[in-house]
């Protein structure tokens, strides 16, 4: 097993494809699939992908904002798998935790918005 992670202070934009650390991100056709693992993403907003840092908060489709901590914690992300855990954002709002989460603004977009699938490619 790879311990590979992303450094903490790399912010990428996100395209078709892109590969961060472990994971990969890549566009998809549709929105199909598991739906903490895929999720619509805004098509008018800059789209980024970094580590997730403590302080950090997202508004949760299903309820109010949220510590990014507690919602990997609540998931089963712990230690050493969280320092490296991706959180994807439109402009400077966290929308999506590949695995965990999406928020409020991927929800509402439903169909409307651009179908992205996330996937560890380094076990």
């Amino acid at each position: 097993a790879s311990s590979h992670v992303a450094p903490a202070s790399v912010r990428i934009d996100l395209s078709a494809r892109t590969v961060w650390g472990a994971w990969s991100f890549r566009r998809r056709g549709n929105a199909d699939g598991d739906a903490v693992w895929s999720s619509p993403l805004p098509s008018n907003a800059v789209l980024t992908v970094r580590a997730w840092e403590p302080g950090d908060k997202m508004r949760s489709a299903q309820g109010p904002i949220r510590k990014v901590k507690q919602l990997l914690s609540r998931a089963g992300v712990t230690g050493h798998k969280r320092a490296g855990w991706p959180v994807v954002l439109a402009g400077d709002e966290i929308v999506w935790i590949p695995g965990v989460r999406r928020s409020k603004i991927t929800e509402r977009l439903g169909t409307a918005g651009v179908p992205f699938i996330c996937e560890l490619i380094d076990r």
